[in-house]
C-alpha cells in the first residue's frame, strides 16, 4: 500500500511537472526565436542602410543628397514596428538622418570611445548594445549598430536602430502560447538588466531582481516572487551573448495533485507503522549479522586477516560466515606469499644493480700509471696505484651494501684525486658537508657516478677552469647530495634525453655509460627510499649542470637486515 500510494503521488507530480516542462520549453523556444528574428530583421535593415549609395554620399558631403538618402531610409524602414527609431549619423560632421527626434547622446560631436560607437568600430558586423539607465533618452532597450564605409573602406558614419520596450514585448509575447502567468528578464553575465517584465524600473541598471541567484549561471532554480513559489529557468541568448530568465509558478504543478497527496499521506502513515514493526523483527535476524559481516570486512581491508565469524547458522547468513572465514584465511596466505616474493625480488634486483656500478675511468687511470712510469715519476705511480686500489676494494666488496657518508665521501675523494692528476690545475673541487652526518648510512657508491658524469660530460672539453661543487646536507627526513659543475651544460633536447634515461624503459637499450650509471643510482635510491627519493637534473647551455640526489636520512634496521641478509 505504501509503495502504491507513493507511486501514484509520484507519477502524478511527474506527469504534471513533465507537462509544465514541455510547455515551458516550447515557450522558451518561441521567445528565443522571436528575439532572434527581431535582432536579425533590424540587423538586415542596418546593413541595407549602411550599403545605400545615397546615404554614404550624404554622410560625406551633405547638401542635396539629403533627400535621396532620407527617401532611401524611409523605404528600408517602411512597414516595420512603430516602436523602432532609426538614426544615420556622420562620423565627421553634423549630417544625420533620423526617423524621430535625434536623441542627445547621438548628437554631433559625440564620443566615439563611448558605448555603441566603440562597439561598432571594434566589432565585426552588426552589434547589439544594451542601453544603461544614464544613457537613455527614452525607453530604448537595445540598439543595433553597423558602420557605414565608403568605397575606400573608410568609416564615414554609423547606422543605429533603437528598439524600445514595446517593440521587445511585441516580439516576446506575440510568440508565446502560455495560459498561465510567467515573468521574463533579459540580462548579461555582469548582472546588468536590459529588460524586466515585472519591474521596468530595474531596466538599464546593474541591479538584479531579488529572485535571480548570483553568480548567474544557466540552469533551474526554485525561487520565491512576491510570496509565491516559482521555478526559474536561466538560458543563454546566443544572438546577443545575453541570458534570459524565465520563471513559472509552482502551483501549476501541484494544484492538480493535492488531493492525491492527502490520500497518499494517510496510506503512507499506516504503511510505515506496519513496516516499522516488521523491520524490528527482521533486523534482529538479518540486519545484525550483516552489520557484523560488514565490520569484519572493514577489518580485513585494514590488514587484519586473523578475524573470524561464528554465527552458527545453516541458512544463507551461515554460508556467508563460512565463506568469509575461508576468504580471510586465503588472503592472509596470499599476502604473505606476495610479501616474501617482493622481498626476494628487491634483494635480487638491488644486488644486480649494485654489481653494474663499475669505475669507467679504469682505463684512463691505467694510462696515467703507464706514462708516469715511462717518465720515471714513481711518486705519481705509487699515489695513483694506492688510490685505485682503495676504489676497486670499495667497488668489489660484497660484505656490505651500505657505506657511511664518511666512507662514501672518502671513495669520492680518492676518485677526484686521480682525476686531479689527469686534469691538473684546470679542475677545481669544493666539498661541503653539514656537521654530524658522518655516521649516516647510504647505499654504497651513490655519489661517485654523479661526480664521474659531471667530469666526463660537463667539465671535460670546457675552455678554462672547471669547477665542481659537492654538498651534503640533511633536510627533514631526507639526505640531499648536490653535484654542481660549471661545464658546457645541455640544451633542452639533451636534458630531456638524459632525464628519460633515468627510467627503466628508455634505459634498456641505452649504451651510454653515464645513462646507465645515473639510472642505477636513481633506481636504487627509489628502492631504498620512497617516491620522493631519486635524481633530479637541471641544466642549461653554458651555465653548467646541477644533479640533486635525495635519499632517506635513516634506514630502519629491519630494512638493513633485509638487504644485507
Amino acid at each position: 500500500m505504501l509503495i502504491t500510494s507513493s507511486l501514484m503521488y509520484a507519477f502524478s507530480i511527474r506527469a504534471a511537472q513533465k507537462q509544465l516542462d514541455l510547455q515551458t520549453n516550447a515557450n522558451l523556444v518561441q521567445i528565443k526565436d522571436g528575439i532572434k528574428k527581431m535582432v536579425e530583421q533590424y540587423q538586415t535593415v542596418a546593413v541595407a542602410l549602411a550599403d545605400d549609395i545615397n546615404i554614404i554620399e550624404y554622410l560625406q558631403r551633405g547638401g542635396n543628397s539629403y533627400y535621396a538618402a532620407n527617401y532611401a531610409a524611409f523605404l528600408l524602414t517602411n512597414g516595420k514596428s512603430n516602436h523602432v527609431s532609426v538614426h544615420v549619423l556622420s562620423v565627421s560632421n553634423s549630417n544625420f538622418i533620423s526617423t524621430t527626434n535625434l536623441p542627445k547622446r547621438y548628437q554631433y560631436p559625440f564620443n566615439r570611445n563611448w558605448g555603441i560607437f566603440r562597439m561598432i568600430e571594434t566589432g565585426d558586423g552588426p552589434v547589439v548594445y544594451t542601453n544603461n539607465k544614464d544613457s537613455r533618452d527614452s525607453d530604448t532597450i537595445f540598439s543595433i549598430g553597423y558602420p557605414v564605409k565608403n568605397s575606400s573602406n573608410l568609416l564615414v558614419g554609423y547606422v543605429i536602430v533603437d528598439l524600445n520596450r514595446e517593440c521587445v514585448e511585441d516580439w516576446i509575447f506575440a510568440k508565446t502560447t502560455a495560459n498561465y502567468g510567467f515573468h521574463i528578464a533579459i540580462l548579461d553575465h555582469n548582472s546588468f538588466v536590459a529588460y524586466n517584465s515585472i519591474d521596468s524600473t530595474l531596466e538599464g541598471l546593474g541591479v538584479l531582481p531579488s529572485y535571480v541567484p548570483t553568480p548567474i549561471t544557466t540552469g533551474r532554480y526554485p525561487v520565491e516572487i512576491y510570496g509565491e513559489k516559482y521555478q526559474l529557468r536561466i538560458e543563454s541568448l546566443s544572438v546577443m551573448n545575453l541570458l534570459i530568465a524565465y520563471d513559472v509558478p509552482v502551483y501549476q504543478v501541484v494544484q492538480d495533485t493535492r488531493h492525491i497527496g492527502g490520500t497518499a499521506i494517510i496510506i503512507s502513515a499506516v504503511s510505515l507503522l506496519v513496516c516499522a514493526i516488521f523491520s524490528l523483527i527482521i533486523a534482529k535476524n538479518i540486519s545484525k549479522p550483516i552489520h557484523l559481516l560488514s565490520d569484519a570486512m572493514k577489518d580485513v581491508e585494514t590488514g587484519n586477516f586473523d578475524i573470524r565469524l561464528d554465527f552458527k547458522r545453516e541458512d544463507e547468513i551461515g554460508l556467508l560466515d563460512r565463506k568469509f572465514n575461508h576468504m580471510a584465511k586465503r588472503i592472509k596466505l596470499l599476502v604473505q606469499r606476495i610479501e616474501n616474493e617482493q622481498i626476494s625480488l628487491r634483494i635480487a634486483e638491488t644486488k644486480a644493480l649494485q654489481a653494474q656500478i663499475q669505475p669507467h675511468f679504469l682505463y684512463n687511470t691505467l694510462d696515467i700509471i703507464k706514462w708516469s712510469a715511462k717518465l720515471n715519476q714513481n711518486d705519481i705511480v705509487q699515489s695513483v696505484a694506492v688510490r685505485l686500489g682503495k676504489l676497486l676494494r670499495a667497488v668489489m666488496r660484497t660484505d656490505a651494501v651500505f657505506f657511511t657518508i664518511a666512507e662514501e665521501l672518502e671513495i669520492t675523494e680518492q676518485y677526484l684525486a686521480i682525476q686531479k692528476l689527469r686534469y691538473g690545475d684546470i679542475l677545481e673541487i669544493q666539498i661541503e658537508q653539514s656537521q654530524g652526518l658522518d655516521d649516516f648510512l647510504v647505499p654504497k657508491l651513490m655519489l661517485q657516478p654523479l661526480v664521474e658524469n659531471a667530469i666526463e660530460h660537463g667539465i671535460e672539453g670546457k675552455q678554462g677552469i672547471g669547477l665542481m661543487k659537492i654538498s651534503v646536507a640533511i633536510r627533514e627526513e631526507y639526505l640531499i647530495f648536490i653535484v654542481e659543475d660549471n661545464g658546457r651544460g645541455m640544451d633542452d633536447a639533451e636534458l630531456l634525453q638524459l632525464r628519460k634515461s633515468l627510467t627503466r624503459d628508455s634505459n634498456q637499450n641505452d649504451s651510454n655509460s653515464s645513462g646507465i650509471g645515473l639510472y642505477n643510482v636513481n633506481l636504487r635510491a627509489k628502492l631504498y627510499g620512497d617516491e620522493n627519493c631519486g635524481i633530479v637534473i637541471a641544466s642549461a647551455i653554458n651555465c653548467g649542470t646541477t644533479v640533486t640526489l635525495t635519499l632517506p636520512n635513516k634506514l630502519r634496521q629491519a630494512r638493513l637486515n633485509e638487504f644485507e641478509g
